[in-house]
């Protein structure tokens, strides 16, 4: 019974998702399996310090490390996962290291139940305070404006 309830508010969920996203980030309805597909979008810097995005599509069962090992694969294969890291920022300002474990659609349907705006932020393991300032143009992003890069 609890199965049916995780896979009833799981879709319920990605309907709210969808409802409120383009169709570029909408989520897939859960299989049999309860497993379900989806773009994410992950902002970054350039050398340049500019805000940049890149669109990866992950799994329910894609790990935080597997989407890091394609985003830098996508970008720059030349740069070390362990250097790496993503985190959730949120409207309000704050923020949380994502373990390596995680699930970012999982992390970003939590956003929907929690009534929450958020956003994964992919940023070398440095000093990450000095950068944090910037990522307030990174709330301000409006979800139906989205476009991928190429």
């Amino acid at each position: 019974m609890k199965k049916k309830r995780d896979t009833r508010l799981t879709e319920k969920l990605i309907k709210i998702w969808n409802d409120e996203h383009i169709e570029l980030l909408q989520i897939q309805l859960p299989d049999e399996k309860n497993n379900f597909s989806g773009v994410v979008k992950l902002f970054y810097f350039e050398k340049n310090n500019e805000i940049q995005t890149r669109c990866i599509k992950v799994s329910n069962m894609s790990t935080v490390e597997e989407a890091l090992f394609n985003f830098l694969k996508k970008n720059d294969d030349h740069k070390f996962l362990r250097d790496y890291s993503i985190y959730a920022v949120y409207s309000n300002g704050e923020y949380k290291l994502l373990s390596n474990e995680d699930s970012l659609l999982l992390e970003q349907l939590s956003w929907v139940e929690d009534a929450i705006d958020g956003r994964f932020l992919v940023r070398g393991n440095i000093l990450l305070n000095s950068h944090l300032q910037k990522t307030s143009s990174l709330t301000n992003h409006s979800p139906k404006s989205s476009k991928i890069d190429k």
